[in-house]
């Protein structure tokens, strides 16, 4: 991925480094964050408004309706996890927008529009590949929702 000189191939030719940081240390992390698969492009089909949910879906399992509640489970598998063999965070909080909407629907009509306002997410620990977790969601007080993932 990175050129010849061992220099990150996504970094801009923009790229402005301080001249407070050590230049061996700049060149490892952008190797690094090369590696991670930054400078690979999002093919235009996954480029759009959207898109990603229905991969996300693949990976979700549907346990319980109700208004104001859903439970599902989520198996993590490889194209959610990140290049540790985990749940990547943005998976978890893509999941969360998704779940979020979902149990939001339960009690607000399709004609509403809906916007996830604000999200906090705790990460206790790193989830590895091949398992599937549960995820309870419910509405809390003023159309508010809640989760317990464990």
């Amino acid at each position: 991925m990175g050129s010849e000189k061992g220099e990150s191939s996504c970094a801009s030719p923009l790229l402005k480094i301080s001249e407070e940081v050590d230049p061996a240390s700049a060149s490892a992390t952008l190797r690094f964050v090369d590696r991670m698969g930054a400078s690979i492009a999002v093919p235009p089909k996954w480029d759009a408004r959207g898109t990603y949910d229905s991969l996300f879906r693949n990976f979700i399992k549907v346990l319980h309706i109700q208004p104001g509640r859903i439970s599902i489970s989520v198996h993590v598998k490889p194209p959610i996890c990140n290049g540790y063999g985990t749940l990547h965070g943005g998976s978890v909080g893509t999941l969360t927008e998704i779940l979020s909407t979902a149990c939001a629907r339960t009690v607000v009509a399709e004609d509403k529009e809906l916007f996830l306002g604000e999200i906090s997410i705790s990460y206790m620990s790193a989830t590895p590949v091949n398992i599937i977790v549960p995820v309870p969601l419910q509405e809390a007080k003023g159309n508010k929702f809640r989760t317990s993932g464990k």
